[in-house]
């Protein structure tokens, strides 16, 4: 089993619990045995029965820097893709809570 391989047996799990994910991209142009980037998760996960058009996603670079930017879709959006090596993905498979959306909670 490659790096890559071996990185993509830790993310499958937790992507079909359904888990919020927060995944480091790596690149590696000399080495495409070990690239793991956004858009070939995208094509990885697709291929391995994932329906990519439906999991919500984040991708955010250069965070905290004045080149910041975020891209939001579908994991299907990210196939062709190009990020920095500054990227952060973010799975948003669950339904954020908070207090706030309970009335109780700040009426009197």
């Amino acid at each position: 089993m490659n790096n890559q391989e071996e990185s993509y047996q830790e993310v499958l799990p937790r992507l079909g619990d359904k888990t919020l994910v927060i995944l480091v991209p790596r690149p590696w142009p000399k080495q495409p045995d070990k690239h793991f980037m956004p858009s070939e998760i995208a094509i990885y996960l697709r291929k391995n029965g994932f329906s990519t058009e439906k999991i919500k996603v984040h991708v955010f670079e250069a965070i905290t820097t004045e080149n910041e930017t975020n891209f939001e879709g579908t994991v299907k959006d990210l196939e062709g893709k190009e990020f920095s090596d500054l990227s952060v993905m973010v799975f948003n498979q669950t339904s954020l809570d908070s207090y706030m959306n309970y009335r109780w909670q700040w009426e009197n």
